[in-house]
């Protein structure tokens, strides 16, 4: 059964490689793979695909990054 649960990423520098959904606001802004992620975690550029381009996401514009729930017990084994 899949679920539609979101989580919340505190490491953003550890999300290189990962699909998350970008979130400002309450508002869902678009949902790509990690191309690069700063090591300060303070930013991260999202993969262009077919309907975007290449996009820089900086925390301190009150972005928020969510991950699934494989991808969140990867982060949290992280820790």
């Amino acid at each position: 059964m899949k679920t539609d649960r979101r989580f919340v990423v505190e490491r953003w520098e550890c999300t290189q490689g990962l699909t998350v959904s970008v979130y400002r606001k309450g508002s869902h802004i678009r949902t790509g793979t990690v191309d690069m992620a700063a090591p300060t975690g303070e930013c991260v550029w999202i993969a262009s695909d077919p309907y975007e381009g290449r996009t820089l996401i900086h925390r301190s514009e009150g972005y928020i990054l969510t991950v699934d729930e494989q991808q969140s017990a990867f982060l949290n084994g992280l820790t």
